[in-house]
């Protein structure tokens, strides 16, 4: 009898072989570092890097029936924008809201899925009824520019959580993506180093370092960078391909490490540490996942605080420990307080949004909110805290759903991320609205092929002689 050989299967037909998955990866975090040490300040290059990067985004979600690509551009969108914006691009200031927004919709509407949605949409539309406040209270061009600095970062989030949470993406995808973003991020470090290393004689103090952040906003550099971080810590707790790739991966943590640490920015470390320890609360109930994070934690604690912290002490002349060490909140509990006040007086709709400013210059010298929190209630009232109350049980929903203990620990970690980051700096860029929808992640794992059944055993007389028995067909 001839035994035919098995059909390949779909996926082995169109697999990549993971060796050449990770060098590519390597290529593109390096070649994104190159590009951006090259691209000018005040040149049309930063500009029509922006724009092709909005269109490919454009492109990959139309033609590809896979939902990653559209996550890959989204989560180069979510790298570059603090680039763009250091880089001085000839660009609207909330162009990596605006392109996250429109990329991710035409990808949703491509899908046609709209799944788990409901959560992420009631909290964004609890926070519109509020908008009639300000209608009268400002000109048409204040308006404008009050919902869309208010409300742009929430809609990004809404829109994220949905696309994430309808369209599952498979580990390498997954992994694909945290590279996407891990890439520009690991040019704002090289820009930041390359600018402190310019100024050789800059002084460290009490307070965020402009110079060590590039020339540009210690927090948003800080933010961008602690997301990255904790990119590079999801990526190596699912998996790295080769030793090589997990040496790459270990050295570009302590580099950005270093460099989130010199911007004396806390909150970026913070957020990172904060993602970490979440993700690691479900990672211990896994034996395997155990042992790798005690050992990785371990090796990176070693490392950094016997190489890394005691050269940051010197350069900065122990700067360092003071600064991390202060539990000044620079401001922002004055201004917690100015929106707990304004809540009480406006407790059903609030004051509207961007109205809460004009109370919080009461309190403190600057009338921006910092935390997202506290300006739910205070300029959308009750519907704010409801608003609230629906991202919380989006991220518990998210939780419960993940059926292992690793899924659950990327949720948490990058929920984590985003919760922090609302606290400290709102919505100021379009990262803690992808960390969110990347907590609403469903990861798609490959199905197990169904094992060939039993020949079945046929009862033979009594001295008769036994018939061989035939492989059965694959």
């Amino acid at each position: 009898m001839i035994r035919r050989r098995p059909a390949p299967s779909r996926s082995s037909q169109t697999e990549v072989n993971p060796k050449v998955i990770w060098i590519l990866q390597v290529v593109f975090i390096l070649a994104n570092g190159v590009l951006a040490m090259w691209l000018p300040k005040h040149g049309s290059a930063v500009m029509w890097h922006g724009r092709f990067t909005l269109l490919a985004g454009v492109v990959l979600a139309m033609l590809f029936n896979r939902p990653a690509p559209a996550a890959y551009a989204a989560a180069y969108i979510a790298g570059c924008e603090v680039l763009w914006r250091m880089k001085k691009a000839d660009l609207p200031w909330e162009m990596g809201k605006y392109a996250t927004i429109l990329i991710l919709v035409m990808a949703i509407m491509r899908a046609g899925k709209l799944k788990r949605s409901l959560l992420p949409a009631a909290y964004f539309i609890l926070l519109l009824p509020s908008c009639v406040m300000i209608v009268g209270g400002m000109r048409p061009d204040e308006m404008r520019e009050s919902l869309t600095f208010n409300l742009l970062g929430p809609l990004a989030l809404a829109v994220c959580a949905i696309f994430f949470g309808a369209v599952p993406l498979t580990m390498q995808e997954l992994k694909n993506t945290l590279v996407c973003l891990i890439g520009p991020a690991f040019g704002i470090a090289l820009l930041a180093l390359e600018t402190l290393e310019a100024n050789r004689f800059t002084t460290f103090s009490d307070v965020s370092n402009a110079t060590a952040s590039g020339g540009y906003g210690p927090n948003q550099v800080s933010g961008v960078l602690g997301l990255a971080i904790l990119s590079i810590l999801v990526y190596l707790m699912l998996g790295s391909p080769s030793k090589m790739m997990t040496g790459f991966m270990f050295l570009l943590l302590l580099f950005m490490l270093r460099q989130v640490i010199l911007t004396f920015s806390r909150g970026g470390l913070y957020m990172a540490l904060g993602g970490a320890v979440a993700g690691s609360v479900f990672l211990v109930r896994d034996k395997k996942q155990r042992t790798r994070l005690l050992v990785g934690g371990a090796v990176l604690s070693l490392v950094f605080f016997v190489l890394i912290l005691p050269r940051i002490e010197r350069m900065t002349r122990g700067a360092v420990s003071e600064r991390y060490g202060s539990l000044e909140t620079t401001g922002r509990t004055e201004l917690i307080e100015a929106d707990i006040d304004t809540f009480f007086h406006n407790p059903v709709l609030g004051v509207g949004p961007g109205m809460g400013a004009k109370n919080r210059l009461k309190y403190f010298r600057v009338g921006t909110a910092h935390t997202e929190w506290s300006r739910m209630i205070a300029e959308h009232g009750t519907l704010g805290v409801l608003s609230a109350v629906c991202l919380f049980a989006m991220v518990w929903q998210s939780i419960r759903r993940a059926p292992t203990p690793q899924e659950k620990a990327i949720v948490a970690a990058f929920a984590m991320y985003g919760f922090l980051h609302l606290s400290v700096d709102a919505t100021r860029l379009v990262a803690p609205s992808f960390a969110f929808g990347l907590a609403t992640v469903t990861i798609l794992r490959p199905r197990r092929r169904a094992s060939a059944p039993a020949a079945p055993v046929v009862p033979r007389a009594a001295g008769q002689p036994q018939q061989p028995r035939v492989a059965a067909a694959r």
